[in-house]
């Protein structure tokens, strides 16, 4: 775990370089995998703009639609690499296939552009992200009745 800041675009950059990126998103773009691996907000960016950050992996069931972000166990984001399949389709034919439609050297240069947009997407979500603060002896939350 560590610090970045959402005013520096590096410090992100630092904690998780593009090679980590491809890596990540290489292994979410398996067909079967049922463990995403990329990033995970731990807080919310303090009055200098820091937050905590660390690299972490999360099981596909895990995911939660509609939940409200940044709480729990924090705001998980996991890579992509779009540009990679936009080189290739499937053919129409009884035998299928990929097909080559584009240019596929070009798809891999165009990984630069979606590493830049998933390092935008994390400064963005923790600077949006709503995290609870924890749960100490005494804490309104834990007074009352809770069920039994």
């Amino acid at each position: 775990m560590t610090t970045a800041s959402i005013h520096d675009r590096a410090s992100v950059e630092r904690l998780y370089p593009r090679d980590a990126f491809e890596a990540d998103a290489g292994m979410n773009a398996r067909g079967k995998a049922s463990v995403l691996h990329g990033l995970r907000i731990l807080s919310g960016p303090d009055a200098d703009g820091a937050f905590r950050l660390a690299r972490g992996s999360q099981h596909v069931g895990e995911v939660h639609v509609g939940e409200a972000q940044g709480r729990g166990n924090g705001l998980f984001l996991a890579p992509d690499l779009a540009a990679n399949f936009a080189a290739l389709a499937q053919k129409d034919t009884d035998y299928g296939g990929a097909e080559e439609t584009g240019d596929a050297l070009r798809s891999t240069a165009d990984r630069a552009d979606d590493y830049a947009a998933f390092i935008d997407r994390v400064i963005a979500a923790a600077g949006a992200a709503d995290f609870e603060e924890p749960i100490g002896r005494g804490e309104e939350r834990l007074k009352g009745f809770h069920g039994g």
